[in-house]
């Protein structure tokens, strides 16, 4: 997202607009939005200016272990479905993954035989690696199969 501020040009990649990945820019910021944002770089030869938005708000992460432990089960939404597993929305910026090993007893040839994108679901959460920002998760064991 390009961002005027007036002497210089600013740019605020979209990895650096919201802890969550993002498909368009739009999906966070509009035409006209006043935003308070991070200087992350500062190019005087070019007077470009690089930007971030989501470096001003909180890391979801660091307060993970707060909400959540190993052992607990939990309610999320299927928000993405790839042949090793499936990922589960926990929270806004909070995902982790059910791997395929995990849904069902059985062997499947794909996550979609169990799950499909948006379906809600319990998992039990397996594991948190809050420096990698990971969440291993069982559908099987949530539901006890």
């Amino acid at each position: 997202a390009f961002v005027d501020l007036g002497d210089a040009d600013g740019l605020v990649p979209i990895s650096e607009l919201s802890w969550q990945m993002l498909k368009s820019p739009d999906d966070v910021v509009a035409i006209g939005d006043e935003l308070t944002l991070k200087v992350l770089k500062v190019d005087s030869e070019s007077q470009k200016v690089s930007l971030s938005l989501k470096r001003t708000l909180p890391e979801p992460w660091e307060s993970v272990p707060e909400r959540y432990s190993e052992g607990d089960i939990v309610e999320g939404t299927v928000s993405k479905i790839a042949d090793f597993g499936a990922f589960v929305r926990l929270e806004n910026w909070v995902e982790g993954l059910i791997h395929i090993s995990e849904l069902s007893p059985r062997q499947l040839s794909n996550p979609s035989e169990i799950v499909y994108q948006g379906q809600k679901v319990k998992v039990k959460i397996l594991g948190i690696d809050t420096g990698k920002r990971r969440m291993s998760l069982s559908y099987k064991q949530a539901y006890g199969l």
